[in-house]
């Protein structure tokens, strides 16, 4: 159900343009070995269908630039990002289109707890509430320069956000 694409960085543009009905997700790794595993479980756990494009980030562009690149040159109903150590758990996918389906926000972030909650490890967003921030991208381009000059960036979380994220803080969910 859940398809994946192994991609490089410095041949993204042979890539073309990349489509999904549902979901396309971009996870930029420098570990191939856990890349491979991840892929795996991934698409044992998903439980819908959609699509991860897996980029071996050899010309070290960033995990920004890589995910602002694959979100202008794909299309689908939603859009999210992965990092090479996430491993979600059991339905992950199909209980994140079902969260989107069912509400009027436009943001799922995933948080496993790590940073006191305040870090998404990986998210899904919807294309048509992503259109009305950046454009074509799923992150500001200026944060991505801020990141690397200051080592940290924080922001408020956008209107239409919703986190999901395991109960680790003594009973309080932090938002």
């Amino acid at each position: 159900m859940l398809e994946t694409i192994f991609a490089d960085s410095s041949t993204l543009e042979s890539l073309g343009h990349v489509h999904n009905d549902e979901a396309v997700f971009v996870l930029p790794f420098i570990d191939r070995e856990m890349a491979d595993r991840l892929a795996k479980v991934l698409a044992i756990r998903a439980q819908h269908p959609g699509l991860v494009v897996l980029v071996n980030d050899d010309e070290r562009m960033g995990f920004m630039k890589i995910a602002n690149y694959l979100c202008s040159h794909s299309t689908s109903r939603y859009f999210g990002y992965l990092a090479q150590d996430a491993f979600p758990g059991d339905d992950w996918l199909r209980a994140a289109i079902r969260t989107l389906d069912g509400s009027s926000s436009s943001l799922l972030a995933f948080n496993d707890g790590r940073m006191h909650g305040t870090l998404a490890v990986f998210g899904l967003a919807r294309r048509s509430w992503l259109a009305t921030l950046y454009h074509k991208f799923v992150f500001l381009s200026r944060v991505q320069k801020a990141f690397r000059r200051h080592g940290t960036v924080r922001h408020r979380r956008p209107s239409g956000a919703i986190r999901l994220q395991p109960r680790l803080h003594h009973g309080r969910d932090r938002l």
